[in-house]
């Protein structure tokens, strides 16, 4: 079955439940909050240090390559400074948690399979699709997925 045109919009509040259902019981992050804006999705929280909780707040903006959705993480900040030096720490935080095989750690992006998401869901049909773009508006995330090649048809025929 292919999918001609598909558009998604996932809410801030999915956002964080899905946040909250999959943060490992042993996670050090606490109080993660998930708020959308254009500017991209934020993710705030707590991380346990040695003397006290300290905040964190990151954005993340997604956008499609290769097919495949990316989230790049664009600012960093703890205790309300900016926290530059500590992507590689947070990027090798996530690598070593995510555990999915449709879900990859790739420089400063976090890297989703949404075709092999939906085959690991063993769904009673053959989905076959492409995300043509993700985008973020006031209060959620907007995904748009049509027949593969689509979009190259589409820019072919407008010439």
């Amino acid at each position: 079955m292919d999918i001609q045109a598909l558009k998604v919009f996932i809410s801030e509040q999915e956002l964080q439940e899905l946040a909250h259902q999959n943060q490992p019981p042993e996670a050090p992050v606490k109080n993660i909050t998930v708020r959308v804006t254009p500017d991209g999705v934020r993710v705030a929280g707590e991380f346990p240090t040695m003397m006290m909780n300290m905040s964190f707040e990151s954005v993340w903006k997604p956008d499609v390559a290769a097919g495949k959705v990316t989230v790049h993480l664009t600012h960093l900040t703890a205790a309300g400074f900016p926290a530059t030096m500590l992507r590689p720490l947070v990027l090798g935080a996530l690598k070593d948690a995510i555990k999915e095989p449709f879900i990859q750690v790739l420089d400063e992006a976090v890297v989703v399979d949404v075709q092999e998401f939906v085959r690991e869901q063993k769904l009673p049909v053959s989905l076959t699709f492409a995300v043509q773009s993700v985008r973020c508006v006031e209060g959620g995330v907007v995904a748009e997925a049509g027949s593969p090649g689509a979009k190259e048809i589409y820019r072919t025929n407008r010439i």
